[in-house]
């Protein structure tokens, strides 16, 4: 008996709480419309946040720095610059009002690391967060954080297809002798072979669209410089005294003799006056202390003399040159050497587009959530207005709960008895 009072009690609540309908109808919806009033006026959506969690899968960007060694400042991702050059992507970005998003800190940047580790810095992720309130809906949050985030990727892949690798290639144009334009050409060599090499390490040894592997292409840039080899050029050069008549380069070898002849020259008279000086020594009696002049002087004989044939042999090589100037070997020469800074700068454009593709259709950006970006704190106006529907309809529940008590207390089988009643009557 006394759990059907308890059911009988529970029933009356509710029907007592649902009972007056225009009630519970005009409440609901009053404090519904207030409430939605409320989060859309007053609600301050700075709490609500996008986030994106993201590494890069791109060469050279772990250790900070782009592919043609240029500095990667991940604070970039969200300068002025970048938010800008993001706005104007898209006609769908107009509305987006970067200034307040870049002044009012409504975005940032951080290399978020492992806290576990404590005896190094081990960096798991970047995280770019902005405030939503920027934004009309999510899509365009992913669209725009997207671009930000990639935007180093397509860096790289417009460095890949610049002449960032033709410095030595230029410079060799301005150099006014043979040694500097071989020096250059080595090193543009050594720049492919190393820049090559690290692309199959990052990458690994890909198949091109050609067919051909990233090796394929830097042996055939090896094996057309071991049968034309630079250093076999260094030896043409020294062999028959090639010079590059250019700029004041025959000048200067000519300025260059003259100061090699006035040393010999002066090393010739200091021979003679310590070839007199030993000569005097050794006419006056032996001593201990002569005999160790003397030995000094024979050995600054040597080295004058070992001086002199060094001279003598430099003189010779520029005096070889100067006769070689209008040689039409030397002419040939020099010819060999532009033609070889030619091959290379044709090895070079076939290098940057090996990168430019390889660095194209492989490099990405993995996020750390499918959907690239992640809501956090606040919430939407949709969602608070359904809380305000549902707490509108609590409070017209208690309102008629509060106005019409009394019916609690009514005996909830009051109609039935009443009809039995008048059946028995």
């Amino acid at each position: 008996m006394e759990n059907n009072g308890q059911e009988i009690s529970l029933i009356q609540l509710l029907k007592v709480a649902f009972g007056n309908k225009v009630r519970l109808i005009v409440i609901t919806l009053l404090v519904a419309i207030i409430g939605a009033l409320f989060f859309k006026l007053y609600y301050d959506p700075n709490k609500s946040e996008y986030v994106a969690d993201f590494n890069y899968f791109v060469q050279g960007l772990d250790e900070g720095l782009y592919i043609d060694g240029s500095a990667f400042n991940y604070q970039e991702l969200v300068s002025y610059d970048a938010l800008a050059e993001a706005k104007a992507s898209d006609a769908d970005f107009a509305n987006i009002d970067i200034d307040t998003m870049f002044n009012g800190n409504g975005i940032s940047v951080k290399h978020v690391k492992d806290d576990k580790i404590t005896n190094a810095t081990v960096y798991l992720y970047y995280e770019i967060t902005v405030k939503s309130r920027f934004f009309k809906d999510g899509n365009q949050a992913k669209a725009f954080i997207s671009y930000l985030a990639e935007a180093p990727i397509a860096k790289t892949v417009q460095l890949s297809d610049s002449d960032k690798y033709k410095y030595n290639l230029k410079v060799f144009e301005d150099c006014e002798s043979f040694d500097t334009q071989l020096k250059y050409l080595g090193d543009q060599l050594a720049l492919l072979d190393g820049k090559y090499a690290q692309l199959i390490e990052y990458y690994g040894d890909i198949k091109l669209k050609d067919q051909d592997t990233i090796t394929d292409k830097l042996n055939a840039m090896d094996v057309y410089f071991v049968n034309n080899s630079l250093s076999y050029l260094r030896y043409e050069k020294e062999e028959n005294g090639y010079v590059l008549n250019k700029g004041r380069n025959i000048e200067n070898l000519k300025l260059t003799m003259m100061d090699l002849d006035k040393q010999k020259k002066y090393n010739e008279m200091e021979l003679e006056r310590l070839e007199g000086s030993i000569v005097s020594l050794m006419g006056n009696v032996s001593s201990g202390m002569q005999s160790a002049e003397i030995d000094s002087y024979n050995s600054r004989i040597t080295e004058l003399i070992a001086k002199n044939v060094e001279i003598t042999r430099k003189i010779d090589d520029i005096d070889l040159q100067l006769k070689n100037v209008d040689n039409a070997a030397n002419t040939e020469y020099a010819k060999k050497l532009v033609e070889a800074n030619g091959i290379l700068d044709e090895y070079t454009d076939k290098y940057q587009q090996v990168e430019y593709e390889v660095v194209r259709d492989n490099s990405k950006v993995f996020y750390n959530n499918g959907s690239k970006i992640a809501g956090q704190g606040g919430m939407g106006l949709v969602k608070g207005g359904i809380i305000a529907l549902v707490l509108g309809g609590f409070l017209a529940c208690c309102v008629n709960l509060i106005m019409d008590w009394r019916k609690i207390f009514e005996d909830p089988f009051k109609e039935e008895k009443k009809k039995n009643e008048k059946a028995t009557k």
